[in-house]
């Protein structure tokens, strides 16, 4: 497994802590990854329980993924 770090090129709504119905978009930079690998993204607390999240991502999600209006992301 390799693993890489990757930081958001943006995050809609930067908050530091959050309820269990808060949503958010978090933009990375265009990447490209082969069709037999799976993407993983890990969420981890900064607290000492230090619970984490793991999302998984097929290449086919990716692929099927909406795209912003670069006008919308030019806001900010």
């Amino acid at each position: 497994m390799q693993s890489i770090e990757l930081k958001p090129e943006l995050v809609l709504d930067p908050t530091q802590s959050f309820r269990y119905d808060y949503r958010n978009v978090i933009v990375l930079k265009k990447m490209t990854f082969p069709n037999d690998k799976i993407l993983t993204i890990e969420l981890s607390e900064k607290q000492i329980s230090g619970r984490t999240i793991n999302l998984s991502i097929e290449y086919e999600d990716v692929l099927s993924t909406d795209s912003f209006n670069r006008a919308i992301l030019m806001e900010e």
